[in-house]
């Protein structure tokens, strides 16, 4: 009887520590303020124990105060080939810390990670958690996971999400005698805990009290804001191949490792590539001629088996199949190439619109795509060898500007992929338009959109059937009321694509008719909504990344008889983000009107962000002035 006192006493004793540790009243109001979130506590802990093996242990434990955290309360973890799930552990507590419900088993969902799209994979997802309508609850994650391949390793972000505060986040790693493991740090402050006992090494990053982060519009990358931790191996083993992030060069070697050996073509195949060049005189047109074929011959799969998530299956494979993933297409389109005797080199690139933290200074796998390099004397020749509609030559905002890897024996580098300028990225619009006495509105738009403006338009026109591409037009300007009557497409299939649009619409009641007088705004299908709506200071630098120019010439035919009363007035400005022009007049029945805004790239200092905010608002009012034409008697 004693002895069972003593065993409910201490799990009393347990339950009043853990109650106190998560009672919602004990979170400060300095973390609750712009929070959604509280992480109480968030314990994250590797063990290295080879260059093959490891494990990641973490609790964490997430206040939810509202509906708005709500994702927090569920949670996932990945396993495959390299990684096990070793045990799930989740608790729910009421906002005074009393444990509510534990986990069961049963609730545990067990789910295929292939996505939405074409994918084969044997990635899979523990998902868990708990559906709580009651604020404020508190969740509790434990999760251990084995690793068995170390070309990964974890990253900590200790505020891992805007409007989440932080009690308490740690990260540590432990290494057996011969192992070391490099790191990246970002906003910590002081150094970090290191302990060596017997060749072992631990090194440990904590932070405590830190404040919500709100996003803010054109923010950088998110591992500028938080405090974070990037880590990578010395030395690495995946299966059988061995490989290091020391420098860019050896971590190329690892992967070309990988697709050694696998851009042997059959011989048939071989025969066609020569059938396919003949005749061609340039390398260009030998390249776009191969790329063509590679397009109308094959489709992407995602592939993501086992060590195939790196490494591609070899061009004999395509070819009899017809199909394969970035990697294998990329080594197929490589192989062509090969036998047409004109040099390419397999790229890594970290894929994706405003994908843009990837650490140059810091050797690793931070990539997600493979594209194709093929060297010239001046501008190499650059391939998606996943799209079946781009030209050869292009790539969109999806790869274009950003750091890739070269992958080659011995000298693997960094270079970058095209850039394209405010010049480039054009949309050139020529409106006719014919407005009626009762305010309706006739329009006949014929629009070019030039590199990266064509990219979506591009993406809808191949993706969508011509009633779905109507449908998708109706609801894309900001007319009101309006009628697509027509509308077609052409393309000009470039190294800098050319995208051309004609369109007819009808719009009801455009200008607002009074008495003798017709009041509308002369921009017609350029009003944007450029207003910033930032209540705080502004503390985190403003980042652009996509410079273009929009033109738009206008001409509304409204029918002599008519008097000026109000005209907008002309406006031409430029600052450090771009510059603005417009002009408007009436002549011989019609309503001139020209506009041109200018967007640039760059970094800026948080501190011009009261001349953004004046930027746009001064576009804004410009784009929404009217003209006042009253009928003369």
């Amino acid at each position: 009887m004693k002895y069972w006192s003593i065993l409910t006493l201490a799990a009393l004793l347990h339950t009043c520590a853990i109650a106190q540790q998560y009672a919602v009243a004990l979170i400060p109001d300095s973390l609750r303020k712009a929070a959604n979130v509280v992480k109480r506590t968030d314990v994250h802990e590797v063990t290295i124990e080879s260059k093959l093996r490891g494990e990641y242990r973490y609790t964490v434990a997430y206040t939810i105060l509202n509906a708005q955290g709500d994702d927090y309360a569920t949670h996932y973890e990945r396993y495959d080939k390299f990684q096990s799930i070793n045990h799930i552990e989740a608790h729910l507590y009421d906002a005074l810390g009393n444990k509510i419900k534990s986990l069961k088993k049963n609730e545990i969902n067990d789910l295929s990670g292939m996505g939405a799209g074409t994918e084969i994979s044997d990635d899979r997802i523990k998902s868990f958690g708990f559906y709580h309508k009651t604020y404020p609850f508190t969740v509790e994650f434990i999760v251990s996971v084995s690793m068995k391949g170390l070309m990964f390793l974890p990253n900590w972000y200790a505020i891992e999400g805007e409007r989440l505060a932080v009690e308490q986040s740690s990260f540590e790693i432990t290494t057996a005698p011969g192992i070391s493991v490099l790191s990246k740090v970002f906003n910590y402050p002081g150094q970090p805990v290191q302990i060596s006992n017997n060749g072992q090494q631990k090194i440990k990053w904590e932070v405590r009290q830190l404040p919500a982060i709100q996003h803010e519009y054109a923010a950088p990358p998110w591992h500028e804001i938080s405090p974070a931790v990037f880590t990578a191996m010395k030395d690495f083993q995946m299966d059988q191949y061995h490989g290091s992030n020391e420098s860019w060069a050896r971590f190329g070697s690892f992967v070309y490792e990988l697709i050694k050996g696998r851009d042997e073509l059959p011989p048939l195949l071989k025969g066609k590539v020569q059938e396919l060049i003949a005749g061609k005189t340039t390398t260009y047109e030998k390249v776009a001629a191969l790329y063509q074929y590679m397009q109308q011959n094959t489709r992407y799969i995602s592939i993501q088996l086992g060590i195939g998530g790196w490494q591609p299956f070899d061009a004999a494979f395509v070819y009899n199949k017809k199909y394969g993933d970035c990697k294998a297409l990329t080594n197929y389109m490589h192989a062509l190439l090969k036998e047409a005797n004109i040099p390419s080199i397999y790229t890594l690139v970290k894929a994706g619109r405003g994908n843009t933290r990837f650490i140059e200074d810091f050797p690793s796998s931070q990539f997600n795509h493979v594209i194709l390099c093929v060297p010239q004397s001046t501008d190499s020749i650059w391939l998606e060898c996943t799209s079946q509609t781009m030209p050869a030559g292009y790539l969109g905002d999806f790869t274009n500007n950003r750091p890739v890897l070269l992958v080659k024996e011995t000298d693997s580098k960094l270079v970058r992929t095209p850039h394209y300028n405010e010049g480039q990225n054009q949309q050139l619009r020529h409106v006719k338009a014919r407005l009626s006495t009762d305010g309706q509105l006739s329009i006949n738009a014929s629009t070019m959109y030039t590199a990266m403006q064509q990219d979506d338009l591009h993406g809808v026109i191949h993706a969508l059937t011509p009633d779905k591409q109507k449908e998708w037009l109706q609801q894309r300007f900001a007319l009101g009321t309006y009628e697509i009557k027509n509308f077609t497409y052409s393309e000009r299939m470039k190294a800098l694509p050319e995208l051309e649009e004609n369109i007819d619409i009808e719009v009801s009641n455009y200008a607002q008719v009074t008495g003798k007088r017709l009041m509308f705004a002369p921009n017609i299908m350029s009003k944007g909504n450029w207003r910033l709506n930032q209540d705080s200071f502004r503390k985190a630098d403003i980042v652009f990344t996509y410079p273009y120019t929009d033109i738009d010439t206008v001409t509304i035919d409204v029918g002599t008889g008519y008097k000026v009363e109000a005209l907008p007035k002309a406006v031409h400005f430029t600052t450090a983000f771009g510059s603005y022009q417009s002009s408007c007049e009436y002549k011989d029945g019609a309503v001139l009107y020209y506009r041109r805004m200018q967007r640039k790239e760059g970094r800026f200092a948080a501190s011009q962000w009261k001349e953004l905010e004046q930027f746009y608002e001064q576009i804004t009012k410009a784009d929404r002035s009217r003209i006042v034409l009253v009928k003369a008697e």
